[in-house]
C-alpha cells in the first residue's frame, strides 16, 4: 500500500513529496534485488485545510482532484491500479465509503477491538475523530458495509477485513485478539483473515518478530494451521472464491466507433462497481479521468466520446482503461489512439 505525499504546502517532517516518488523508490529498491513490484494497493491521506503534511483529515471530496491525479498518473506511467484499500489514518467516512465502492472489492481497514483501549484518552482521537470503528464487527469476521454507516453490516458490495496495528499508541494486535481470530475460525470452520499493519518510516523488524512470537504461542493451543498470505489470496480463501476466480477471470477489450468514440467491452467476467476507470494523458502533459457513457442496460458496454467537450482525439498522448472484479482479478488495457 503506497501513498503519494502531494497537495501540501508545509512538510515539517520532510517526507518524500511528489506524484509517484515513493513508488519509484520501491521500484528501484526491488530492481536492485532483481525482484519486480507486482502490485500497488491504495493508501491515501486526505488533505487538511492547513495543507500540512503531518495533519490528519478525513474528506475524500475535499481531496478529489488529488485522488484523480494519483490514480491516473499511477495507471498511465506505471500500469498500476489498486485492488485493496487500507484507509489512511484508519479513517472511513461517508464520502470515502461511497468512493471505494466504485473501484475496490477489498478493504482492510476495520480496527474494532474486543475491548476498546485507551484511544479516547488522546485529543486527536476523541469522539471518533481518528479512525472510528466502534461497534463494527470485532471477532475477525468479514462483512459488507452499510451505505449509511461503514461500521454496520449492510447492502454494499466490497468486503471489509479487520487489521490491527503493531506497537502504536492504540488499536494494537494482542494475544487476546489473536485468540479471538483462532476461536472464530474454530467456531465457523472456515478461514479467518487476521491482519496486522505498520508503516515503513521506521524499522518494522522488532514489531513483526514480536507479533510472530505471540502468534506461535497462541497457535499451539488450537488445531488450526495458519499461513502468511497476499491480501487478495486471503480474501478469496475466506470468501470461498478460490474455485471461481480463474474461471471468471476478467478481460476487457475496446474498439473505436465513428472515429472519435471509444467503446469498452467486457469480454469475460464482470467488472467491479458501475464502470471501468479511464486514465487520459494529453499532449500538453495533463492527466485526467472522467465518467463513461453507458450502453444499453445489461450490455456491459461503455462509451467515451473525444471531442470539444472532453479532449480532442488529436490531443491524446496515452489512454488506459482499468477495472477489477469481485475476486481481485484485474484487466488493464492500453488504447491505441
Amino acid at each position: 500500500h503506497i501513498m503519494d505525499h502531494v497537495g501540501f504546502i508545509d512538510n515539517p517532517r520532510r517526507r518524500i513529496t511528489g506524484y509517484n516518488e515513493i513508488l519509484k523508490f520501491y521500484i528501484n529498491y526491488l530492481d536492485k534485488k532483481k525482484k519486480p513490484l507486482k502490485r500497488v494497493d491504495w493508501h491515501f491521506h486526505p488533505i487538511s485545510f492547513s495543507k500540512k503534511a503531518n495533519i490528519c483529515a478525513t474528506s475524500y471530496w475535499n481531496s478529489a482532484e488529488i485522488i484523480n491525479q494519483i490514480l491516473t498518473r499511477r495507471l498511465i506511467d506505471f500500469n498500476f491500479f489498486p485492488i485493496v484499500n487500507r484507509a489512511g489514518f484508519h479513517t472511513v467516512r461517508p464520502d470515502s465509503n461511497i468512493w471505494l465502492e466504485m473501484w475496490m472489492p477489498f478493504d482492510s481497514s476495520n480496527q474494532s477491538l474486543i475491548k476498546d483501549d485507551n484511544y479516547e484518552n488522546y485529543n486527536d482521537s476523541k469522539f471518533g475523530l481518528l479512525g472510528d470503528w466502534r461497534g463494527a464487527k470485532n471477532n475477525w469476521e468479514l462483512y459488507n458495509p452499510s451505505f449509511l454507516d461503514w461500521r454496520k453490516k449492510g447492502e454494499m458490495k466490497r468486503t471489509i477485513s479487520k487489521c490491527l496495528n503493531l506497537k502504536t499508541r492504540f488499536r494494537n494486535i494482542s494475544e487476546k485478539e489473536i485468540h479471538s481470530a483462532f476461536q472464530t475460525a474454530e467456531k465457523n470452520n472456515r478461514s479467518v483473515y487476521l491482519g496486522v499493519t505498520n508503516h515503513d518510516f521506521r524499522n518494522m523488524r522488532y514489531e513483526i518478530e514480536e507479533f510472530y512470537k505471540i502468534l506461535l504461542k497462541v497457535s499451539k493451543q488450537y488445531k488450526i494451521p495458519f499461513l502468511f498470505s497476499d491480501s487478495i489470496d486471503a480474501f478469496n480463501d475466506c470468501l470461498c472464491y478460490k474455485n471461481e476466480k480463474e474461471k471468471n477471470k476478467l478481460k476487457i477489450g475496446y474498439k473505436w466507433v465513428e472515429k472519435n468514440v471509444l467503446e469498452i467491452n467486457i469480454l469475460n467476467g464482470k467488472i467491479w462497481g458501475p464502470q471501468p476507470f479511464i486514465a487520459i494523458k494529453t499532449n500538453d502533459n495533463k492527466y485526467i479521468t472522467d465518467n463513461f457513457d453507458f450502453g444499453e442496460i445489461g450490455s456491459q458496454k461503455y462509451f467515451y466520446t473525444f471531442n470539444e467537450s472532453t479532449v480532442l482525439r488529436s490531443n491524446l498522448a496515452e489512454v488506459k482503461v482499468a477495472s477489477n472484479d469481485k475476486y481481485g482479478n484485474q484487466s488493464i488495457i492500453k488504447i491505441e489512439s
